[in-house]
C-alpha cells in the first residue's frame, strides 16, 4: 500500500518508478558519507531491506556506517522524544556529521 500510494501504482506496473526511487540505483563509489540508524523493532519497515541496501552499498565502495538502536520503533526519535533510543540517536548523529562536515 506505502509503495504504491509513492510511485502511483503497483511496482510491477511501474518497475521504472521503482528503479528512480530506489536508494541502492545510485550507489557508487561517489556517493556522499551516509548514515543508516535502524530501529531494530521497527513494526512498519522491515529490516531485511535496510540490510540490503546496506550490503549493496559496501560493495558499491561507498562510505556507509549502520547503527543499530535497540528496542526502538519506527520513528523512536519522534514518537518517544527524549527516549534512550532518542538520545542515542542523536548522539549518533551529531558524531557522523561532526565527522564529516568538516
Amino acid at each position: 500500500m506505502l509503495i504504491e500510494g509513492y510511485i502511483g501504482g503497483s511496482p510491477e506496473a511501474y518497475p521504472e518508478r521503482v528503479a528512480a526511487v530506489a536508494s541502492s540505483t545510485h550507489l557508487t563509489r561517489d556517493a556522499p558519507p551516509t548514515l543508516i540508524a535502524l530501529p531494530e523493532r521497527d513494526s512498519l519497515v522491515v529490516a531485511s531491506g535496510t540490510l540490503d541496501f546496506v550490503r549493496d552499498a559496501e560493495a558499491a565502495g561507498g562510505g556507509l556506517e549502520l547503527v543499530r538502536i535497540p528496542f526502538a520503533n519506527h520513528v523512536f526519535n519522534q514518537i518517544a522524544l527524549n527516549s534512550l533510543g532518542d538520545q542515542t540517536g542523536r548522539a549518533v548523529r551529531l558524531r557522523f556529521l561532526e565527522q564529516h562536515l568538516r
